[in-house]
């Protein structure tokens, strides 16, 4: 369960509400994934390769996690089926833990619901074909449904630097846990 807490003068507190808030972090891990190159040398970006590079050596140097406690996914790694495999089979559902910190960093394109059929939003990964993207595209229903189901810490931070990236508050269960005073921003 990962639990919602948005601190505002009218509920100044809410760490007695959420269970593992009062609990010290067992452990730190990261996920972080930018694709700047693509199969499709059509949509290539500039900076989400060097921006998730830049992140996970920050994580490392200036936020104390372990070297072997970040995983870095770029340009041809950062594949969809590599991406679901790190988050939901190979590495985090086998190594984290519910008193642990994860933390998932995405940079990359994200395609507008008017783009799906169905109007879905989806991560556009290494392999990702624009113009299949319910084939190819991840889209940010299964990311939510992935990190729900199969990272078993209640504690991750998800960070989508996308466009379109907000359909991800959307998806059940996939809430943050804030400590900022809203009135006061």
């Amino acid at each position: 369960v990962v639990s919602f807490c948005l601190l505002t003068s009218a509920s100044p507190s809410c760490a007695d509400e959420l269970p593992s808030a009062s609990k010290p972090v067992a452990d730190k891990w990261a996920l972080v994934v930018g694709v700047s190159k693509f199969q499709d040398p059509s949509i290539t970006l500039k900076y989400p390769s060097k921006d998730a590079t830049d992140f996970a050596d920050y994580l490392v140097k200036e936020a104390h996690f372990a070297p072997d406690h970040v995983k870095l996914l770029v340009d041809e790694q950062a594949t969809k089926e590599r991406v679901l495999a790190e988050l939901g089979d190979k590495w985090l559902p086998r190594l984290a833990h519910p008193n642990d910190l994860v933390l998932i960093f995405i940079s990359t394109h994200g395609s507008p619901s008017q783009a799906d059929l169905e109007g879905l939003n989806y991560l556009v990964m290494h392999n990702t074909d624009p113009d299949s993207l319910y084939a190819t595209g991840l889209p940010l229903s299964d990311l939510a449904a992935a990190i729900k189901q199969r990272v078993h810490s209640n504690r991750v931070v998800l960070i989508i630097d996308a466009c379109h990236s907000g359909a991800a508050d959307t998806a059940k269960g996939l809430t943050r846990v804030g400590n900022i005073d809203s009135a006061a921003l």
